[in-house]
């Protein structure tokens, strides 16, 4: 993989994706059936050499995959695409581990020729039907064309190398985001060895308990992997990255509060919760890892994308074998424990929490958000087809509670600037809140109040979402109320389209003006809680607009086909 990460981006990005992976899994079947040919023979250096041909086989083909990802999914699949082959993957390596188990026991009599040559023949079929199975399902992948088929290779393999890593810095952004994810696999691997120490000096079992203890780990990892494809639900959601670094940092820590066990008698429930710790590090893994894939797949330029890809297996394989000689210098000079070098690893892991939510804040942020929305509401979103997905979007909505605009920043596809009175804001933690939240604030007085306006019509310009909810202030009643006409103004020359938004279900809720105070409203809710059923019905765009009214009659509109609805379910359900 470091060798040959350069050639092996220039391959990726000179020929046909499609065609690298064809020809990689057909030398996969060549080096299965030499190294059968190998183990009959008993020539340990051949078998090493073909080990070798193995590796050299999948540094070509692992750009070569990740990099067809964006060719072949469209944008908003590219998360989830990276989810579902990081858990399919995670679930072969636990496969395979367990099948390398089955057929040494199946293949091999202790002192008795060398292992692997009894019963050579299941091993062979097993090996070849995997291989042959991977060729036939790169047969089955569509037509790719080359990214870049005037691309010459440099004959100087290591200044090759230097320049893919040199394109790779070039991007700042993809550089972080590869570093972090070689942060991920150094980790990995550093996890992988200090397992093995800690199931033989903490909780003395044997080695075959380890086994479990790396299988549960990967198992994790792919359900995180999965887990990220589902949340990410059509967007690269890096707001993932940060919480599952807490959750590495956090289960790495927990792991030093295993019972210790004795030689004597080793601890069951010592062995378990390390199962469990084990687990849930692994699921935050999974999250942390998937988004940053899928970040630096979309995010590379096409023609170069196998270069970088090649690049950043270049740091993450460095990572992996750095991996070694500090758990060593942890281990040894140091003389820390596996327990204490999980512990450094949690620390190790919270700095990189750190830096990374300094980075993505904003992401972070309305990822938590989401989470709490979706604890306290269920929520559905109709009409999402009318949404723009690039370009000036000018979205307006009805005004129900206090929770209308963190629903739709948080809850649609494309980030909003809300214009929002100055007033709301006057608390210093509020104000950091509306400085994540990009809000567009309106002060007291004619002139700042068109200079807001035209702080929003600049936004607009750029291609951003301005939402606005011009009733001006929180429904008194849950109805909708006159519209103010400055948004028309704000349009004036974008070509933004108005999109009509209308928020049902918030009425009587904590955060609505109906019921009286706060605080009874929220012992009410406590004392019989419930997801509370929300619905955001986004309406067609409405171009130039006759007036605030013409707009407030499409919501008009959308709300009374909401009753309808109602209405019909209802009949439905109470006739016979």
């Amino acid at each position: 993989f470091l060798l040959l990460a350069a050639v092996a981006g220039f391959t990726a990005d000179r020929f046909s994706k499609r065609t690298v992976m064809i020809w990689c899994k057909a030398a996969e079947v060549l080096i299965v059936l030499t190294a059968l040919g190998a183990i009959l023979a008993g020539n340990v250096w051949a078998m090493f050499l073909l080990l070798l041909m193995m590796g050299s086989q999948s540094a070509f083909f692992v750009p070569a995959k990740f990099g067809s990802i964006p060719e072949i999914v469209r944008g908003r699949l590219i998360a989830p695409a990276n989810g579902l082959i990081g858990m399919v993957s995670m679930l072969a390596i636990i496969a395979g581990t367990w099948a390398g188990n089955v057929l040494y026991d199946l293949t091999t009599i202790p002192g008795q020729g060398l292992p692997g040559t009894h019963r050579w023949w299941i091993s062979a079929v097993a090996l070849l039907s995997m291989a042959a199975g991977g060729l036939a399902a790169s047969l089955l992948i569509g037509q790719l064309p080359a990214a870049n088929p005037q691309r010459r290779l440099s004959p100087e393999v290591a200044g090759e190398t230097l320049r893919a890593l040199g394109l790779l810095l070039s991007h700042r952004n993809l550089f972080l985001v590869a570093l972090a994810s070689s942060f991920f696999w150094g980790l990995g691997a550093m996890s992988q060895l200090m397992i093995d120490k800690f199931a033989q000096f903490d909780l003395h079992v044997s080695q075959a308990h380890t086994g479990p203890l790396l299988g549960i780990l990967v198992f994790g990892i792919a359900l995180g992997n999965g887990l990220a494809g589902i949340i990410s639900r059509g967007t690269i959601e890096l707001g993932l990255v940060p919480i599952g670094a807490a959750g590495i940092a956090l289960n790495a820590v927990l792991l030093c509060t295993v019972p210790e066990s004795s030689p004597d008698a080793p601890s069951a429930a010592a062995y378990w919760w390390t199962m469990f710790w084990l687990w849930m590090l692994g699921l935050s893994a999974g999250l942390f890892d998937v988004p940053l894939q899928a970040y630096l797949q979309k995010q590379s330029p096409p023609e170069s994308r196998g270069t970088i890809l090649a690049a950043y297996n270049f740091m993450a394989f460095g990572a992996i074998l750095l991996a070694s000689p500090i758990s060593w210098i942890l281990c040894e000079p140091l003389g820390l424990s596996a327990r204490q070098v999980f512990v450094v690893s949690g620390i190790g892991t919270l700095a990189v929490l750190i830096a990374i939510v300094s980075k993505i804040p904003r992401q972070t942020m309305r990822l938590i958000l989401e989470a709490l929305i979706r604890l306290g509401y269920r929520v559905r979103i109709e009409g999402l087809e009318h949404f723009p997905r690039h370009g000036p979007v000018m979205l307006v909505a009805n005004h129900i509670s206090y929770l209308d605009g963190f629903l739709l920043g948080v809850l649609l596809p494309r980030r909003v600037r809300f214009i929002v009175y100055a007033d709301y804001f006057a608390g210093w933690w509020v104000r950091w809140f509306a400085w994540l939240a990009e809000v567009i604030p309106i002060y007291p007085g004619k002139r700042s109040v068109v200079v807001s306006l035209c702080n929003a019509q600049e936004a607009l310009l750029a291609g951003r979402v301005v939402g606005v909810f011009p009733e001006g202030t929180l429904s008194p009643d849950g109805q909708i109320h006159e519209f103010q006409p400055g948004f028309l103004r704000v349009i004036r020359g974008t070509e933004a389209p108005v999109i009509p938004v209308y928020l049902d279900g918030l009425w009587g809720s904590v955060f609505s003006r109906s019921d009286g105070r706060i605080l009874w409203k929220v012992l009410r809710r406590l004392a019989g809680f419930r997801r509370r059923p929300v619905l955001i019905r986004i309406g067609p765009a409405i171009r130039d607009p006759q007036d605030a009214e013409h707009v407030r009659q499409a919501i008009i509109r959308l709300g009374q086909g909401q009753y309808q609805q109602q209405a019909q379910a209802h009949w439905e359900a109470t006739t016979p």
